[in-house]
């Protein structure tokens, strides 16, 4: 197989699924505020530190506030990781391999470019925001059963299929970082003015199972009510529900292992397993949590750049 049809088939799947992560998280934050409107502008600024991307907002916008944030999240084609720029670079990736997808997947990120393009800039709009993500988050999760059930699941699939996991694994640790952090800060809020509780931290977990698609999962399966904990163990641990870390680290290595010379970036995946099962996530909670995280994104990362070093390094940029 070509490198150049490996790496664009790779990062169609990492973009589609970073547009839908992005998403799935401005939900969640528009969700919380409104549980917690005086926390809004700290957990807007939150999210785009979680993000990796505090330093091009404040160069763009300054002082985050929320319509400067999901303006930059949604529509702005300057920062290189808003919904309209991750389907933007998923489509052309496309349209390069479009003789090793089906003509349904090509015509729906297509028609899904368009889409965004003409309505993303009035979903900054709170009354237009959850209609738009809504339908970014199906139309990303159609595409993906529509390669599951029309594509071969040859190579072409499976870099697909790998690029979508490593990006679904690393967002997953940034929706649990924004939810690790949004507690601290009210932590600190709650010390500061002598509280004791509050349902904050409940509704906060809450929105995060939520903005996964995991709060029936989360009941059914680890059956108690919604505590930090508890949700936190879950999306980084569980083995069956796909959002999961521990579940996203076995299908990429389901699909590194379709793969020839794939000894390095399979080591590498089994060590990043053993790190994130050995760790003790309810003492790190109290402390420690977010260095757990920052770990853990650093390993796929260095996972990344062994999957682009071993099967693109002939391949034009993407």
């Amino acid at each position: 197989m070509l490198s150049r049809v490996a790496e664009r088939m790779y990062w169609t799947g990492r973009y589609m699924e970073r547009a839908e992560n992005t998403a799935r998280m401005v939900n969640a934050v528009t969700e919380m505020i409104l549980g917690a409107p005086r926390e809004a502008t700290a957990l807007w600024d939150v999210m785009v530190e979680v993000l990796g991307l505090h330093a091009s907002y404040v160069e763009r916008y300054g002082e985050a506030e929320e319509r400067h944030v999901v303006r930059f999240m949604l529509p702005d084609e300057h920062n290189p990781s808003s919904i309209l720029r991750s389907v933007q670079n998923a489509r052309e990736n496309a349209r390069t391999t479009r003789e090793v997808i089906p003509t349904e997947a090509w015509e729906l990120i297509n028609e899904t470019y368009w889409q965004v393009k003409e309505h993303a800039g009035r979903a900054v709009a709170r009354n237009h925001r959850s209609e738009f993500l809504r339908d970014v988050v199906e139309r990303c999760q159609l595409l993906n059963g529509l390669l599951s059930g029309t594509m071969s699941h040859d190579a072409a699939y499976h870099f697909a299929r790998l690029g979508r996991n490593i990006e679904r694994a690393d967002m997953t640790t940034r929706v649990i970082d924004l939810g690790v952090a949004g507690q601290q800060a009210t932590d600190i809020q709650q010390q500061a003015a002598g509280a004791v509780t509050t349902p904050l931290t409940n509704i906060r977990w809450m929105s995060v199972l939520l903005c996964m698609s995991a709060y029936e999962m989360y009941h059914q399966h680890v059956q108690t009510r919604v505590k930090a904990v508890e949700v936190v163990k879950y999306l980084v641990l569980d083995q069956d529900f796909p959002r999961s870390v521990m579940h996203c680290l076995n299908e990429v290595e389901s699909c590194l292992l379709q793969f020839p010379r794939h000894e390095q970036p399979l080591e590498t995946v089994q060590k990043v397993r053993g790190v994130v099962r050995r760790r003790d996530i309810a003492r790190l909670m109290s402390h420690g949590m977010r260095r757990h995280i920052d770990t853990m994104q650093r390993w796929l990362a260095r996972v990344h750049r062994e999957v682009s070093a071993n099967w693109f390094a002939f391949a034009p940029k993407p």
